[in-house]
C-alpha cells in the first residue's frame, strides 16, 4: 500500500526487471546456453499474490507481475517486447489519529475543532517497454530500453471533524469531549502518460560481472480531476489554495530516476554471489496536488544462487535456488521510512528447457510519514517460461 506519490514501486517483486542484457535466467544459468550463442525465443509470465498485515488488518491483493517476450535478431543481438506494473496502490484504512485546528492557528474559525481522515486508493501506472541487448566485444555488453507509463489512479478522502468541548473552565487542563460536526468526501481521479529511457552495460571479468545501469524520466503527463462530496462549511479553511470540482495538469520535469550497480562473482560453475546497490530520486510534484512528498529511496540487494544439475535419466535438466536478502531507505524530508526482508526463489527446469518458479518474499516496511504501524507482509509469485528455436532464418550472421 501507499499512501504517497504514485504508488508503491513493484518493479523488484519481479527479479530480471532491472536488467535488460540478462532477459532470462535461462542465459546465466551456469552458463549452459549463453544468448550469444544460440537462437532461441524466450516467452516469460509471472503472476503475483501478497498479504500484508497492518494495524491489526489484513490486505490482499493479486496482480500480473511482469509478462515479456524475447527474440534474436542476429548472433550478437536480442530484442525484448513486455509490460510490467511500475506502481501499484490499493489500501483502504482509518486513520484513527486525531489532528486540531486552533482558533490561534486559524483566525477565521469561532471555536477549536479535531478532525481524522478515511483513505482509499486504487490504481497506478504501468510500464510498456522495448528492449535491445547488444555484445559489443567478448565481455562487453551494452543494453538500451524505451518504456512508456500510463495508467490512472483514484484516490478518497473522507475528512471528520469533531466539536471540542472542555470539561474544565481551563482549556490547559486537557480535559474536553467531542462531538461529530461535519464531513467531506474529496475525490481525486488521476491520469498520467509519460516515458523512460534506461541504459545499461556489463562487464565480464572471468569470474567477476559489473553491471551499471540508469534511468532517465522524460517528463510524465499528470490530469488530475477533483470532486467534492458536500459543503465545505467548516473544511474552506483546510483547502483554501484549491476550488470545488477542479482540474490540475502539469508536467514533471524530466530527471534521472535510478542509478544501480550490482556485482556478480562466480563461485564456480554451479553457483554465484551477488551485490545490488540502488539510488532512485523522488518525484517533484505540483505544490497543489495534494500528495505527500515522493522519498528518495536506497536499496541494498545480496543473494546467493546455486544450481543442482540432475544427471539422471529424468524429465528434469536441473533445479535452481537462489537466497537473498534485501533493505531499503525512504528518505522523506524529515524522517525515514524502511523496507526489509528475505527472498527465497525456486526452479526447475525441464528437459525442454521450459521452466517453473516459484518466488516467495516475506518483509517489513515501516509508515512513520504517515504514523501507522509496521506493515508485515508476504509475497508469492508464480512465473513459468517457455523457451522455443527461434523460426526466422539469419539470426547466426
Amino acid at each position: 500500500m501507499s499512501m504517497y506519490g504514485f504508488g508503491d514501486y513493484v518493479e523488484d517483486d519481479y527479479f530480471r526487471s532491472s536488467f535488460i542484457t540478462e532477459s532470462s535466467d535461462f542465459f546465466v544459468e551456469n552458463n549452459f546456453s549463453p544468448i550469444w550463442l544460440d537462437s532461441k525465443s524466450i516467452f516469460s509470465f509471472q503472476y503475483n499474490f501478497k498479504s500484508s498485515d497492518l494495524n491489526s488488518s489484513s490486505i490482499s491483493k493479486s496482480y500480473l507481475s511482469a509478462i515479456s517476450y524475447s527474440f534474436p535478431i542476429k548472433k550478437s543481438r536480442y530484442c525484448t517486447i513486455g509490460f510490467n506494473p511500475y506502481t501499484i496502490s490499493n489500501a483502504n484504512f482509518y486513520d484513527y489519529h486525531y489532528r486540531s485546528l486552533d482558533t490561534e492557528d486559524i483566525s477565521t474559525l469561532s471555536e477549536n475543532i479535531i478532525y481524522n481522515s478515511i483513505y482509499s486508493n486504487s490504481g497506478g501506472i504501468s510500464k510498456a517497454y522495448i528492449s535491445l541487448s547488444s555484445q559489443l566485444f567478448n565481455n562487453l555488453y551494452i543494453g538500451l530500453k524505451f518504456s512508456s507509463l500510463f495508467g490512472n489512479l483514484e484516490q478518497n478522502i473522507k475528512i471528520r471533524t469533531y466539536d471540542l468541548e472542555y470539561e474544565a473552565e481551563d482549556e490547559q487542563d486537557g480535559s474536553y469531549s467531542y462531538s461529530a460536526n461535519d464531513s467531506i468526501l474529496i475525490n481525486k481521479v488521476s491520469e498520467y502518460e509519460g516515458s523512460s529511457i534506461q541504459l545499461e552495460s556489463k562487464y565480464d571479468n572471468n569470474n567477476l560481472e559489473f553491471t551499471f545501469s540508469t534511468t532517465y524520466n522524460l517528463p510524465l503527463k499528470v490530469s488530475s480531476n477533483y470532486f467534492y462530496g458536500s459543503s465545505l462549511t467548516n473544511l474552506e479553511q483546510i483547502q483554501t489554495y484549491i476550488q470545488p470540482n477542479q482540474n490540475i495538469a502539469y508536467k514533471n520535469k524530466s530527471m534521472f530516476k535510478n542509478f544501480d550497480l550490482s556485482l556478480k562473482y562466480n563461485l564456480d560453475d554451479m553457483s554465484y554471489t551477488f551485490l545490488k546497490l540502488g539510488k532512485q530520486n523522488s518525484f517533484e510534484y505540483n505544490t497543489d496536488s495534494m500528495y505527500l512528498a515522493d522519498p528518495d529511496i536506497y536499496s541494498v540487494d545480496i543473494g546467493y544462487n546455486l544450481i543442482s544439475k540432475i544427471f539422471i535419466s529424468s524429465k528434469l535438466n536441473y533445479m535452481n535456488y537462489r537466497l537473498g536478502a534485501f533493505y531499503k531507505i525512504m528518505k522523506f524530508q524529515d524522517m525515514s521510512d524502511y523496507d526489509y526482508g528475505i527472498i527465497f526463489n525456486y526452479k526447475i527446469r525441464l528437459s525442454d528447457m521450459n521452466s517453473y518458479s516459484l518466488f516467495i518474499k516475506a518483509g517489513n516496511k515501516t509508515y512513520n510519514h504517515i504514523d501507522l504501524d509496521k506493515e508485515r507482509y508476504y509475497l508469492v509469485g508464480l512465473k513459468l517460461e517457455n523457451i522455443e528455436k527461434w523460426f526466422l532464418k539469419g539470426v547466426k550472421k
